[in-house]
C-alpha cells in the first residue's frame, strides 16, 4: 500500500510530466512565450525565436494584429513580442518576392538560425531583441542572396 507521501510525490511527478507535455508542444507550434507567461514564469530570449520558427503563418500574423499585445505582461516581454512582429512582416515579404511560402522560410533559414542561436553563458547578458532583428535579417539576406531558391 502506497503511503500519502508516495502517492504525494507520484502526483507531483504526473503534474510535472504534464506540464513537460505542454511546454513542448506550445514550443512545436511557436506559443512557449504565451504558455510561460501564463504561468508568470520569464521568457527566455530562444523562446521568442521558437515563436518566429515554429508558429504557422497564420499565427505569425497575431502579433502584427495586435493579438496578443492585450495579454503580454512586463516591457521586456513587449519590445519581444515587437520584434517578433517586425520579423513575422518581414517573412512575408521575402516569402511574397521570392514566391515561396512562410514555411518555407522557416524550414530553410529559421531552423538554421535557431540551431546555431548562440546562448549566453550564465553570469552574461542575453542577446536583446535588437540583436535577435539583426541576426534573422543577416540569414534572410543570406537566404535571398543564395542560389537555394533560383
Amino acid at each position: 500500500m502506497w503511503s500519502r507521501l508516495e502517492r504525494s510525490k507520484g502526483h507531483y511527478l504526473k503534474s510535472q510530466g504534464r506540464q513537460l507535455v505542454v511546454e513542448c508542444g506550445s514550443f512545436l507550434v511557436g506559443e512557449l512565450p504565451s504558455v510561460l507567461e501564463d504561468e508568470g514564469l520569464p521568457v527566455p530570449e530562444w523562446a521568442w525565436l521558437s515563436m518566429l520558427a515554429h508558429a504557422p503563418a497564420d499565427r505569425l500574423v497575431r502579433p502584427m494584429d495586435g493579438g496578443n499585445r492585450g495579454r503580454v505582461r512586463g516591457h521586456l516581454n513587449v519590445v519581444w513580442l515587437r520584434a517578433v512582429a517586425l520579423l513575422a512582416q518581414e517573412l512575408f515579404m521575402v516569402a511574397d518576392r521570392m514566391g515561396c511560402t512562410v514555411e518555407e522560410l522557416q524550414h530553410d533559414v529559421l531552423l538554421d538560425v535557431e540551431l546555431n542561436w548562440e546562448r549566453p553563458l550564465p553570469g552574461t547578458p542575453e542577446m536583446g531583441p535588437s540583436r535577435f532583428v539583426e541576426e534573422v535579417r543577416n540569414a534572410l539576406h543570406r537566404f535571398r542572396g543564395s542560389s537555394r531558391r533560383q
